[in-house]
């Protein structure tokens, strides 16, 4: 008896196992599987950021409509998120990473509820910068007027949509300015300001 016993033992925990591979092989692929934001879900988000973090302060605002420097997101920042965020997890670092090793020809087409914003083309500015990167700001306001550049990068989301990241600068001279890498949090479906990674001022 104890030898039929011991035998049961060992076919229920055998089948517990299994179970527990089937289990995370389902959980390993639909993570595979998520699709990436559209581009729907980013230009929304967008559209929230520039309305609630730029055109809050009512300045005449130019926006790119592209960030021409590299998104890029070091280890550190990955340690620091996980460290102040405990709702994310390593699945969704992978899968923010994901987004940003895809095509980052993401183009900003229309800014709503912004009339002080205007979008112009990420080419026209570098070509400012092109002709005299030392008088780039006296060029950009001659051709723009008094306002600020806005540069934005293509957002980023968690798995479950439920975190975003955006990097931001806002600028009016060289030393006039300041950005970082703005966490949001949706909560009862709006988002909410979470924190600013690698915050600058000049």
């Amino acid at each position: 008896m104890k030898n039929i016993a011991t035998l049961l033992l060992l076919a229920s925990l055998t089948l517990v196992n299994i179970g527990s591979c089937v289990n995370n092989a389902q959980d390993e692929s639909s993570f595979e599987e998520k699709p990436l934001p559209t581009k729907a879900e980013c230009t929304d988000f967008i559209n929230f950021f520039v309305k609630e973090k730029v055109c809050s302060t009512g300045d005449s605002i130019i926006v790119s409509d592209r960030d021409y420097v590299e998104f890029a997101f070091t280890s550190e920042d990955s340690s620091r998120l996980l460290s102040k965020v405990s709702a994310l997890s390593d699945k969704d670092i992978i899968f923010i990473k994901k987004q940003l090793s895809v095509d980052q020809s993401f183009r900003l087409s229309k800014i709503t509820f912004c009339p002080n914003a205007k979008i112009v083309s990420a080419d026209s500015i570098i070509a400012l910068k092109m002709k005299n990167s030392g008088s780039f700001w006296n060029l950009f306001h001659e051709k723009y007027g008094d306002g600020s550049l806005v540069q934005i990068s293509k957002p980023v989301f968690s798995i479950d949509r439920s975190f975003a990241l955006v990097r931001y600068s806002k600028m009016r001279g060289e030393l006039s300015g300041s950005g970082g890498l703005a966490v949001y949090e949706r909560v009862d479906d709006k988002w909410v300001f979470k924190l600013l990674l690698n915050k600058w001022v000049a």
